[in-house]
């Protein structure tokens, strides 16, 4: 006996077959999913995927930070993806030039280099650029994903010259005793990873600032028991080296203790992508 299918009656079938396959990736949200699968499946680096989820979440809520997507009809035109419609202001002075040249005139007093990060994870386009990413794509979930892993593994390789990717990160203890390792204690938010701790710090502060060799200072230098210095300093007593050190600067009232503190938490919702590096 002849059995003949309709072309409506195959393609509800192919559609609840389609139904059934499990959502990769279902613990990211939808439009991220592609930049995650990439990070994970293709760099080999599922762990940095969840610290990119984690910056991405932390600075702008998946694009939703700045309002709803539901913008006016007719500024609509003006902006090329969904998500730019919530930055608009960071947009129009990365495009224009001659914009951007008269705010970092104005801005240049207070600010050296001055730029306005903007896109899914608020980086700048200079620094984009770096590694081949337009400032438009920042406005995209996959090219922020890219421009952020990009920056996050570049720095992590810096900071495994000073961290340890097996240890955690220690901050300063006001303990008592006068050994170099009971004058510092495990950081409590800390990835598991030093060295990934420190490179997320650079994301916040940047790394000039964070990856390097930090000392305990001289005990004539003046300062205070809980502060660590750089190595290169006159004030720091070289034979002290701290190792695995997470230094802790403010801005406005945002910490780098506070900022790795976010993003560590929030990777945690990555349930679905298990954690590793390249070999």
């Amino acid at each position: 006996m002849e059995i003949k299918i309709t072309e409506s009656q195959l393609k509800h079938i192919l559609s609840e077959q389609e139904d059934k396959q499990p959502i990769k990736y279902a613990c990211v949200p939808e439009d991220f999913r592609v930049g995650t699968e990439q990070i994970v499946e293709y760099w080999k680096a599922p762990t940095m995927a969840k610290v990119v989820l984690g910056i991405i979440g932390r600075e702008s809520n998946f694009g939703k930070l700045w309002g709803t997507e539901n913008g006016p009809e007719w500024i609509k035109w003006m902006f090329p993806t969904k998500y730019t419609l919530k930055t608009p202001f960071e947009y129009i002075l990365n495009s224009s030039p001659w914009l951007l040249d008269k705010a970092k005139k104005i801005m240049s007093s207070e600010v050296d280099n001055w730029q306005p990060s903007m896109g899914l994870s608020q980086m700048t386009p200079d620094v984009a650029a770096k590694y081949g990413i337009p400032y438009e794509d920042l406005l995209e979930a996959n090219g922020a994903m890219s421009a952020t892993f990009a920056y996050l593994m570049e720095n992590y390789q810096k900071a495994r010259k000073y961290n340890d990717t097996d240890k955690p990160s220690v901050v300063a203890s006001s303990s008592s005793k006068s050994d170099t390792t009971s004058k510092n204690k495990d950081f409590e938010y800390s990835t598991g990873n030093a060295a990934l701790d420190l490179s997320i710090a650079s994301y916040n502060a940047g790394p000039t600032k964070v990856i390097k060799q930090w000392c305990m200072p001289k005990k004539d230098a003046g300062l205070s028991e809980l502060l660590r210095v750089s190595c290169s300093s006159k004030k720091a007593n070289k034979d002290e080296p701290v190792r695995n050190y997470l230094p802790n600067f403010k801005q406005d009232q945002l910490t780098t203790h506070g900022y790795v503190r976010e993003v560590s938490q929030r990777m945690k919702d990555y349930t679905c992508i298990k954690d590793g590096f390249p070999g």
